[in-house]
């Protein structure tokens, strides 16, 4: 038997919901530089 040569996971939404920590992260940034990032923004992105 060989070995695989990669291995793909699909962290997220599978595993791990990074969704809302990119949500809070885009705003964030946003916010930093004098701008707004809302909820819709971002799911347009999606």
């Amino acid at each position: 038997m060989t070995s695989p040569a990669a291995v793909l996971w699909d962290l997220d939404g599978t595993i791990v919901d990074t969704e809302p920590l990119w949500m809070a992260a885009e705003t964030a940034l946003a916010a930093r530089h004098g701008a707004t990032w809302t909820e819709e923004d971002g799911l347009a992105l999606v």
